[in-house]
């Protein structure tokens, strides 16, 4: 959940974080605050049953890149991560 995949961030360096809004133990709102304080951090996309609601009401979360409505198409899916990738600042070992 939320805190294992913030735990094995902290083992390499990555480009992209995909997340749920409701985890347990660790929100998925959590997860993007404590991912936006990491050194290298990587581009969150939150992928939600609440997206529509979230994206109507222009609410994006601090740390999320763009909110995905479940259910997503791999398309959509594609669409979203190569411009959320694109965007990431390069870490040490990139360069």
């Amino acid at each position: 959940y939320g805190a294992e995949g913030l735990r094995l961030l902290h083992s390499g360096v990555f480009d992209l974080v995909i997340t749920d809004y409701a985890m347990r133990g660790m929100s998925g709102v959590e997860l993007a605050a404590a991912v936006a304080r990491l050194e290298f951090a990587p581009s969150v996309v939150m992928l939600t049953g609440y997206g529509a609601l979230m994206n109507g009401a222009d609410e994006v979360p601090a740390g999320v890149r763009l909110v995905l409505a479940k259910p997503v198409s791999a398309a959509e899916l594609r669409g979203a991560i190569a411009p959320a990738v694109a965007t990431r600042a390069p870490a040490e070992a990139d360069t």
